[in-house]
């Protein structure tokens, strides 16, 4: 899977221990250990998961089941979120 073809890059058969995420104006890094609840839409153009910096929603108008499925095992290197719908909801942690 190559970084221009897709908003994500993947990683078969490895794990980094973080998550790139590139926004417009920053760059943030989520640790593995800190994602849970990672949920998607039925018709998965919609996925939604909670980390250390709040609740993460990506949407699109193609299918993020790939994402998803990437997701489940820890396969996901960076997701490029200028490419995609991101929005982070900051918790007050």
């Amino acid at each position: 899977m190559s970084i221009n073809s897709n908003p994500w890059d993947a990683l078969k058969n490895e794990r980094c221990p973080r998550i790139w995420l590139i926004q417009e104006d920053k760059h943030i890094l989520i640790q593995w250990e800190s994602i849970t609840h990672i949920t998607a839409s039925a018709d998965f153009l919609t996925l939604t998961f909670d980390c250390e910096y709040g609740l993460v929603s990506i949407n699109s108008t193609e299918s993020l089941q790939e994402l998803f499925e990437e997701l489940q095992l820890e396969q996901i290197r960076m997701i490029d979120g200028r490419k995609l719908k991101v929005k982070i909801q900051f918790s007050g942690k």
